[in-house]
């Protein structure tokens, strides 16, 4: 098979099977009972295994990814925090412009963030990101539906995951995943 239309058929695949991830864990969060298991899980192989998935989409959009994780274990439910950690990179590479910057922080909790260098929400827009169906003013991306960030949001309450929205410093967007020690549980 030539190894263009293999690219190809593999970025479709990963396109394909997040946007059925997303309806499924859509449906499901309508649900009134929702069957988590909980357990220590770690975060930078968590974060590793599911880029996985992006590499063919990020190899075609040239993009960089600084994985500036360690190992550190939270807990969560490991098949919804995948999904959670799957939104947020499939955001950061739909505007992402050259570079996603993943990081884990030990600071009054453990932190992931996950940020990029790509256009950034306007102030007007950064308090309703994560509500349903809000897709913003960007012109960068016209797929967007407004669901990933929101199921994003919706299952770290769930789980117990705390969920912030800045922009930086040096003008990265950035989201972060603030989970409780794992002392606490």
């Amino acid at each position: 098979m030539d190894s263009d239309l293999y690219q190809k058929l593999n970025i479709s695949n990963q396109q394909i099977k997040n946007r059925l991830d997303t309806v499924l864990f859509y449906a499901r969060s309508n649900s009134s009972k929702k069957d988590y298991t909980m357990k220590k899980v770690n975060i930078k192989e968590v974060l590793e295994n599911t880029l996985i998935d992006f590499y063919p989409t990020i190899m075609e959009e040239e993009l960089k990814i600084v994985n500036n994780t360690f190992d550190v274990d939270v807990i969560s439910d490991y098949n919804t925090l995948v999904f959670i950690i799957s939104q947020l990179i499939s955001n950061s590479i739909k505007y992402a412009d050259s570079e996603i910057i993943f990081a884990t922080i030990n600071n009054h909790g453990m932190r992931l963030r996950v940020s990029n260098d790509g256009p950034m929400p306007s102030t007007k827009d950064m308090p309703f990101i994560f509500e349903k169906s809000y897709t913003g003013k960007n012109s960068k991306v016209s797929s967007s539906t407004g669901l990933g960030l929101y199921l994003v949001k919706s299952f770290a309450n769930d789980l117990g995951i705390g969920v912030h929205a800045m922009i930086t410093s040096d003008d990265k967007f950035l989201i972060e995943l603030i989970f409780k020690d794992i002392n606490e549980f």
